[in-house]
């Protein structure tokens, strides 16, 4: 049986048809985005988002914004980043925590070292973006938490992002 799904966000009330058990609230083209609050749908063309109860979860693949064992910004990815930042100085006060991970080819130090190295990336670019370094806090992961088995390319691939955790004071 669907029942409602009624919380306050950011001081917004959003009220969700379905399932309140899932943490997704929109994805990219989720067809959910119209009725949401625009914190929300402001994040939503980049990656998914999904509401927490400190905030909201950006998850950015890592492949859209790194060449595989890279750690620079590629073109597509400084772009990405760039509109992120573009979004992020709409709310000022917002405050933004960095997680970049990778699969688990490799090894655990060198997968430690290319994903802090990529949350640098990720960091240093919001902040010449405008986005002061104070509001923003970058770690590598490595291939901890993985979203998918490490089994083919398609799930290292999904284990290969960047999370951006963003909250207001």
């Amino acid at each position: 049986m669907k029942g409602y799904f009624l919380t306050v966000f950011l001081g917004l009330v959003v009220v969700l048809n379905g399932c309140a058990s899932t943490g997704k609230i929109a994805k990219s083209q989720g067809a959910m985005t119209t009725n949401l609050g625009p914190q929300i749908q402001d994040f939503s063309p980049f990656g998914d988002v999904i509401q927490t109860d400190k905030g909201i979860k950006l998850t950015l693949a890592g492949d859209l914004l790194f060449k595989v064992a890279h750690y620079h910004l590629s073109k597509e990815g400084t772009e990405k980043i760039d509109a992120v930042a573009a979004v992020l100085l709409k709310h000022p006060t917002y405050q933004t925590k960095i997680a970049a991970y990778t699969d688990n080819s490799g090894s655990d130090k060198g997968n430690l070292r290319i994903s802090k190295r990529r949350a640098k990336a990720v960091q240093d670019e919001l902040v010449k973006q405008g986005i002061p370094a104070a509001q923003l806090t970058a770690s590598g992961m490595g291939s901890a938490d993985p979203v998918a088995a490490n089994d083919t390319p398609d799930n290292q691939a999904k284990n290969r992002r960047v999370e951006m955790d963003i909250t207001a004071p």
